[in-house]
């Protein structure tokens, strides 16, 4: 599988979170840390939502464009538009679920 894929965009999000929550004076090396560790956490929730709207014929043919060499993330986006509809409502769904989650575990931190 390529690793073409852009999961950056996950991780400035997580650094994003830390900032607005009070640890904008984390260390790069401290965030190198953290950082991965939530984007991961994200990276999963955000599987489990759209795997769950994907009924088996699209699951098929996902395994599939995963497994290509020339995997790029245009043809990830294009296979979600087309196969779930609310796709970017979905993600955004997701994310906010997890900056409140985040927010909670932050605060007693």
């Amino acid at each position: 599988m390529s690793t073409n894929l852009n999961t950056s965009w996950l991780d400035q999000y997580i650094s994003d979170l830390f900032d607005e929550h009070g640890f904008e004076s984390m260390t790069e090396e401290q965030r190198s840390d953290f950082v991965p560790q939530f984007s991961a956490q994200l990276q999963q929730r955000l599987g489990l939502a759209t795997m769950k709207k994907l009924d088996q014929k699209a699951q098929i043919e996902l395994e599939k464009i995963m497994e290509m060499d020339n995997l790029n993330q245009q043809m990830l986006d294009d296979f979600w538009k087309n196969n779930i509809p609310d796709h970017e409502k979905l993600v955004k769904k997701v994310l906010e679920d997890f900056a409140q989650e985040f927010k909670k575990i932050m605060a007693a931190a």
